[in-house]
């Protein structure tokens, strides 16, 4: 039942993102993953809220509740969203018509986003046990340290994308990156609530400067009629990441000081940066030429 529901739960990512895509042009689609970000974050809370009250009441409902409003949330895909026809697009028979395992220029951005990922996955699986063992937090504070995280999302995203909209995707995301790396490896410089909060603050921001951008790129960058193509390997190494990182990071955050293992974050998220601002120049300098 498990596997079934991961299959089915993840099915639709490269696929809504790839209608966003096709959906909206290509300077306002920064806004639309943005805006579809928000909307899990916001939904994401609500349903946490909803399902901590409905779980002590009749646990049976809870999984009806979910089962329906995923039902609902198809039946009006279906009746509501038409798919665009690719047919006529005419692209090019070029290296943009590549499948994606056969573009080498691709694999290699998409590794650099495992790599990012790699160290934002960190936030869930290491960070709170630095909160407890290293700040002395309570699990109380600590849940609502991270979930600043979420609120600072819901809050923020759509204003500071809409604001940054018309930069270039890739200078964006590499900043992005650059802050979500720093924000992480600061965590141990201190001990304080107060620290941790500033942190939290530093690598929400990369969060939210990183992921739309860089989603964005991917989809602009895409050809139209292998788009869903490219964005699953794209959200691939997001979710391998995300499924290797405690597999690699608890066992080092055991062996390791707290300076040495989030030291080790920087050192993995920095040529990232490196490479998005090195492919955001070459991009520039090819538009200019």
């Amino acid at each position: 039942a498990l596997m079934l529901f991961g299959f089915f739960t993840d099915l639709y990512r490269p696929a809504s993102t790839s209608l966003t895509a096709d959906l909206l042009p290509s300077e306002q689609r920064s806004n639309g993953f943005a805006a579809m970000r928000t909307a899990l974050n916001l939904g994401g809370f609500v349903a946490v809220s909803l399902g901590g009250l409905l779980i002590d009441w009749d646990w049976r409902l809870l999984f009806w509740l979910d089962g329906l409003t995923s039902a609902a949330f198809g039946l009006v895909v279906y009746k509501y969203i038409s798919e665009p026809d690719h047919t006529q697009a005419g692209t090019p028979q070029s290296i943009r018509s590549l499948p994606p395992w056969k573009n080498r220029a691709y694999l290699a951005t998409v590794f650099m986003c495992f790599m990012t990922c790699m160290v934002y996955a960190s936030h869930a699986v290491a960070l709170p046990l630095t909160y407890s063992e290293h700040g002395m937090l309570s699990n109380r504070i600590i849940g609502i340290t991270l979930g600043i995280n979420g609120l600072l999302v819901v809050l923020l995203e759509m204003p500071i994308v809409k604001a940054l909209n018309h930069k270039p995707n890739l200078l964006i995301a590499s900043i992005g990156v650059l802050a979500l790396t720093i924000g992480l490896g600061l965590t141990p410089v201190s001990s304080t609530l107060a620290w941790y909060l500033l942190t939290t603050l530093i690598w929400t921001v990369g969060e939210i400067l990183c992921f739309p951008f860089l989603t964005t790129y991917i989809a602009n960058t895409s050809p139209e009629d292998r788009r869903g193509q490219y964005v699953s390997y794209y959200q691939l190494s997001w979710k391998l990441a995300l499924t290797i990182n405690p597999l690699v990071c608890l066992p080092l955050y055991q062996a390791v000081s707290q300076r040495a293992f989030w030291g080790i974050h920087v050192l993995v998220g920095l040529p990232s940066v490196v490479y998005f601002w090195f492919l955001y120049r070459r991009t520039s300098m090819q538009v200019r030429a």
